[in-house]
């Protein structure tokens, strides 16, 4: 392992400059990017405490907030079950990882380039014994470089691209030797544990056991909280046929999405909410909405009676979509796709843009479960969100579908928290036999003496 990580990072010097260049290039097209934040070089100011004596630390790789929130809820369980663990969480947007230290108050660093050197200050900040790679594991450095030096990884929830191009297969020869590193890899469906068993068609170490969000219990929110945003949603003018679009990420999407609330509210009584990806659109979503002829009333300045609400605070959007009778999924048509199975924990179907991103297992999964509705207009979601609001039995019998989904699907969840519980108890074996045997070969050095 440590000669392919040492053939790795040369292949990384002579390919510097492209990617650099590659880098510069979608820079300049997207505009600044939170992602290709220099302190990622160093670290910036992130430090871990001490590891106590005889306790297991679990690092978990998160590129955004959402998945540093799946960890947690992974690495709750594990604790429940009185295991000696730490978490450290590694988060790639330091906008994001600070709202997470915020709401959490764990441990946090910064997710390194996946370069020598920054690997090696992360890795010396960490100090891991378990490195859990959240959806995205393909990283030379990261992964290679932590199976070098001994330490367990594992992909949970794992996706894989399959590169077609000849130049991006020469560029990505380090794949195969990645999977291959791994301890374990949970593939999200079996769309993509076939394109990880390509890569290494001889690996026996990865599983299908499904999406590891369907089981993922929605964290709880504080009594008085959920009693606030409660009486918010019913403070919408007809909020008991409210549809809510969650994660919008431009405002091409929420003019697609009050195009067809115009629409629909035009023949019945209906309410919207709305919550934008990013907070700083929340001003001008409101202000969308006014020109629409709407009212529009928002969590930190709420109205009463008004038409469309906008959340513009962070961690409520799971539990808003319990008030809804259905459920729009943002980044579908101009971003990269988001998760659509949060509605679903309340029953929720979910209908979504033409743009599938990251998620085109899920929503298949959903489309092939007449849960999903992949819709390409704001006419067509007009017409769904009308069938939802208007015939009782079709979102009856939604209900109904949905819980059967999530009960197969759950299997995800608690596969991967035996995989872990295995793993951390293996370790603390091995240490409690290492520390056994430290003590024995004392003993007998003392005797000899």
């Amino acid at each position: 392992m440590k000669v392919r990580w040492l053939i790795y990072n040369i292949a990384l010097t002579v390919l510097c400059l492209y990617f650099a260049i590659s880098k510069l290039v979608y820079l300049r097209r997207k505009g600044p990017i939170r992602i290709y934040d220099p302190q990622r070089w160093t670290g910036g100011p992130y430090r871990c405490q001490p590891r106590p004596h005889g306790v297991t630390r679990i690092v978990y790789m998160c590129a955004s907030y959402g998945e540093a929130v799946l960890a947690s809820a992974l690495h709750h369980r594990l604790t429940e079950a009185r295991l000696p663990v730490e978490a450290v969480y590694t988060i790639r947007n330091r906008i994001e990882l600070e709202r997470f230290r915020a709401m959490s108050h764990e441990q946090v660093l910064l997710y390194p380039f996946d370069y020598y050197f920054p690997f090696i200050r992360w890795f010396r900040r960490a100090q891991p014994d378990i490195v859990v790679f959240v959806e995205t594991f393909l990283h030379g450095n990261l992964a290679l470089g932590c199976s070098a030096r001994g330490v367990k990884t594992v992909a949970i929830n794992a996706r894989a691209n399959t590169r077609r191009r000849l130049f991006r297969k020469l560029i990505s020869f380090h794949y195969p030797w990645v999977v291959e590193s791994m301890d374990w890899i949970g593939a999200r469906s079996d769309v993509f544990h076939g394109r990880i068993v390509e890569m290494s068609p001889q690996l026996n170490r990865a599983a299908s056991p499904g999406n590891f969000k369907s089981g993922m219990p929605i964290k709880a929110l504080p009594p008085e909280q959920l009693e606030s945003l409660c009486a918010w949603a019913k403070s919408c003018r007809y909020p008991d046929k409210l549809l809510v679009a969650g994660s919008l990420d431009s405002k091409e999407e929420m003019a697609f999405v009050l195009q067809a609330f115009a629409e629909v509210r035009s023949a019945c009584e209906v309410g919207l909410a709305v919550a934008p990806r990013q907070i700083a659109l929340s001003d001008t979503f409101c202000q969308m909405a006014r020109d629409f002829g709407f009212s529009c009333s928002k969590r930190t300045d709420p109205s009463p009676s008004a038409d469309v609400l906008v959340l513009d605070t962070l961690g409520e959007l799971a539990h808003l979509y319990r008030f809804g009778i259905g459920a729009f999924i943002g980044g579908t048509i101009t971003g990269a796709g988001h998760n659509v199975i949060e509605p679903f924990h309340w029953g929720v179907p979910v209908a979504y843009g033409p743009v599938r991103g990251h998620f085109e297992d899920l929503q298949h999964l959903c489309e092939e479960n007449g849960i999903g509705f992949r819709l390409s207009s704001p006419a067509e979601l007009a017409k769904h969100w009308f069938r939802l609001a208007e015939e009782t039995s079709f979102r009856d019998a939604m209900r109904t579908q949905i819980e059967k989904v999530l009960l197969k699907e759950r299997q995800g969840f608690e596969t991967t928290i035996r995989v872990m519980f295995d793993i951390v108890s293996t370790l603390a074996i091995c240490r409690e036999a290492a520390v056994e045997a430290d003590a024995n070969t004392k003993v007998v050095a003392a005797e000899g003496r």
